[in-house]
């Protein structure tokens, strides 16, 4: 049974503003093919609904739109949007702790959702959203926001039996998390959740758009600069304006939340007036860890029930890499799953997983082992990319063939070339993950500063050690095969005298680092590149970044990979099973198509 997961306002409204949209094909619980607009449209964070990405999905799977047997959306029909909107701010109202002005504006939020509930008052809320006119006679179901982000958190995780938690900005009935116990007999429950009116991401989105970075793109950028100063220094400007309280086993932070529960001049940046922005994301980031650790031992201390179960995520404010560090670190945690791809660019997948196994009724999760699940890049297209753009593309010979081209590419990174790999199915997330990266030796820090340059980037954080299996915890200790979060890229880790010795490249001022661990089984020639240039110079790891420039998506066919790896002035690409010199790449013409798409800069103020 082939069922096709869609992220999007409506195929009759292909521009209204939904971020990260995407599509996801699922069959019998598996998913085989997976991809974001954005790739598509080389437009950053793209708002538009995925017709582009639903046909590549087809055609990675080798069907056609007759062979879909059934249509899964993320969202809800637009009255229970509403009245889930209203909900949360009449319930945030009668919570209490508000000054008057705040009490009046919650009210009058109470009001405006619940005018926009009614179609004879607000017809425009009410439009009837449609997959695309050549699935429209499939069966078609909703499937939550909250409940598609579980839904991957759940069911592609290794776990039989988990406790799921996710957290993300607000959906629009205005959820932020749900918490819930996942097992293979009943499903998925959920006990308890969060409105958007205490969303701690929320808050991270408005912080980092007061720092001068872009919500929704740049988190990252404020986590790698909160490693620069003590949170202790801003720590009590937000103990002051919210926390914990045990009672209702949640945090209430009304004072910083102000501006998403009021129509009025920011908040926020009358608070930190004047303050150094590492002061301020240290602090933030501090807030952020010690919330949600105290929730997630709320859950399991109030679930005796789920004691020793291992943890699941998804939502966006899991991808705050040192945030899941933290959580693994809890006693009551055994282990964590991440989901790969865990934003709301993940909810094509929840929901094509959750209309699967409500079809089938079979809530046993499939390891989701790769998330090579995009466009493939072979010889063939490699060839005729190469031929496009004059570039002599000759492939490694049938005899000889990989092994060549892993010691090709091991010697020119062992003698210092920084190389781009785009090769075979593209990654599925917001990580590369070797199929679309650019990798160098990891022994002197100061690639991270060339890197940035040739990228047109401007990161914070040093670049992610991609580290063969076998040799792992010798880098970081902590590190156990069973840890699957860190075969994506998810988590950090504290690093070993050895690392910060043999890659200090990739390790940041607080002594982490966010690893990719490579098993032979996950990528075969990643490891077998790996393998070759540890005999060359005795070190496990090299560092890997995203093969993008600043602001662009991830490359996804092999004409992007070759103009992007002449515009980087990069050493050498592996495109295909070809390996082109940077002599080969000069001569190809350099076009920048990409466009930034600045909507998403307005999307707070559309919550």
């Amino acid at each position: 049974m082939y069922t096709l997961g869609l992220w999007g306002f409506s195929a009759d409204k292909p521009d209204h503003l939904y971020h990260d949209t995407g599509a996801t094909i699922v069959k019998d619980g598996e998913v085989i093919a997976a991809i974001n607009e954005e790739r598509m449209s080389r437009i950053k964070v793209l708002n538009g609904f995925p017709f582009a990405s639903i046909e590549e999905c087809l055609k990675i799977a080798g069907i056609e739109y007759k062979d879909i047997d059934q249509v899964a959306m993320t969202g809800q029909p637009p009255v229970e949007e509403m009245l889930g909107k209203r909900n949360a701010f009449w319930q945030e109202f009668r919570r209490g702790g508000h000054n008057l002005s705040t009490k009046v504006s919650l009210l009058g939020r109470v009001y405006q959702y619940w005018r926009r509930s009614k179609p004879s008052l607000a017809p425009k809320f009410h439009h009837k959203r449609l997959p695309p006119e050549e699935v429209q006679d499939k069966p078609f179901e909703w499937v939550p926001h909250h409940i598609s982000h579980a839904t991957t958190a759940y069911l592609c995780s290794p776990f039989e039996r988990a406790v799921i938690l996710t957290l993300d900005g607000s959906d629009s009935a205005g959820g932020a998390g749900l918490v819930g116990i996942g097992e293979p007999d009943t499903g998925m429950k959920f006990t308890d959740s969060v409105l958007e009116t205490n969303s701690l991401a929320l808050v991270y989105a408005k912080i980092t758009g007061l720092l001068g970075f872009k919500p929704l793109r740049h988190e990252g950028k404020v986590l790698g600069l909160a490693a620069y100063e003590d949170p202790a220094k801003l720590r009590p400007v937000f103990d002051a304006r919210g926390g914990w309280i045990e009672d209702d086993g949640w945090w209430h932070i009304p004072g910083l939340t102000q501006d998403i529960m009021r129509r009025r001049p920011p908040t926020l940046s009358k608070i930190f007036a004047g303050q150094n922005r590492e002061a301020i994301a240290a602090a933030l980031q501090d807030f952020v860890e010690e919330m949600t650790c105290l929730k997630v031992q709320h859950i399991y201390r109030t679930n005796p029930q789920w004691q020793g179960l291992p943890l699941v995520v998804a939502g966006g404010l899991f991808a705050n890499v040192k945030l899941n560090q933290r959580i693994l670190a809890l006693p009551e945690v055994s282990n964590i799953y991440v989901h790969p791809n865990m934003g709301d660019a993940g909810l094509a997948t929840g929901a094509a997983l959750y209309a699967d196994a409500q079809k089938r009724n079979d809530w046993r999760p499939k390891y989701m082992k790769t998330a090579y699940l995009g466009t493939n890049i072979d010889t063939s297209a490699a060839t005729a990319a190469c031929a496009a753009t004059n570039i002599q593309c000759q492939p490694f010979s049938e005899e000889s063939g990989e092994q060549e081209l892993v010691e090709t590419v091991a010697s020119a990174l062992a003698e210092g070339k920084v190389i781009a790999r785009a090769q075979g199915s593209m990654e599925y997330g917001p990580r590369a993950l070797g199929n679309r990266s650019i990798i160098a030796k990891a022994d002197d820090p100061s690639i991270n500063d060339w890197l940035n340059n040739q990228l047109e980037r401007s990161e914070f954080m040093p670049f992610a050690p991609m580290v063969m299996a076998e040799h792992a915890k010798e880098y970081f200790p902590d590190y156990k095969d069973e840890h699957y979060a860190a075969r994506f890229m998810t988590i950090t880790y504290d690093a070993s005298d050895k690392a910060k010795k043999e890659i200090p490249a990739a390790i940041h001022v607080d002594g982490t680092a966010r690893p990719q661990i490579v098993y032979k089984e996950d990528n075969p020639e990643m490891h077998a590149i790996l393998s070759a240039y540890y005999n060359k110079t005795g070190v496990a790891s090299v560092i890997n970044t995203s093969f993008n420039m600043h602001e662009e998506p991830i490359v996804r066919t092999a004409e992007e990979a070759i103009t992007a790896a002449k515009q980087a002035n990069l050493g050498g690409l592996i495109l295909g099973g070809c390996w082109l010199t940077k002599e080969e790449l000069l001569k190809a013409p350099l076009e920048k198509s990409t466009e930034v798409n600045k909507e998403t800069d307005d999307w707070l103020e559309a919550q």
